[in-house]
């Protein structure tokens, strides 16, 4: 049996690991860096920590709000601010949650992939208007190692 096989063999069985030259393993995949999960009563309406960034690397962003009762002309606004490696501090705004009637409007959800500055914060904060109830949820995900 060649090396390759047994290498490609022993990826297949593991899951998302991998083999360094010396025999050593690391792991790929999901590894949870950061959520916050809040209503109207205490989400942040300024930006506000939820990670510092171990590495700089890709991570995967889920977020959602979610409107939880209709409102007259309420809505909310998630967004997501963090570093990227050439230090530019990038703004991720979600569609607006529109709580005027529940249902598809009502709500907003992101999942997207960026690439976080090592060492640098990321920071969420939810824009209500008119006093809508919601619910808002991100997590986050070290999806690369370097």
């Amino acid at each position: 049996m060649n090396k390759y096989f047994l290498i490609t063999a022993l990826v297949l069985i593991t899951g998302l690991h991998w083999l360094h030259a010396d025999g050593t393993g690391y792991a790929l995949g999901p590894s949870s860096q950061g959520w916050i999960s809040c209503t109207q009563a205490n989400c942040a309406s300024s930006a506000t920590t939820i990670m510092v960034a171990p590495v700089t690397t890709l991570y995967r962003i889920n977020a959602s709000v979610a409107c939880t009762s209709s409102t007259s002309t309420a809505t909310a606004i998630l967004a997501i601010k963090y570093t990227d490696p050439s230090g530019t501090v990038q703004t991720i705004t979600l569609a607006t949650a529109t709580c005027t009637t529940l249902g598809s409007l009502s709500v907003a959800n992101l999942i997207q992939e960026v690439i976080i500055s090592s060492g640098t914060n990321v920071q969420y904060s939810v824009t209500a208007a008119l006093s809508p109830s919601y619910q808002a949820r991100v997590a986050i995900y070290q999806e690369g190692i370097n």
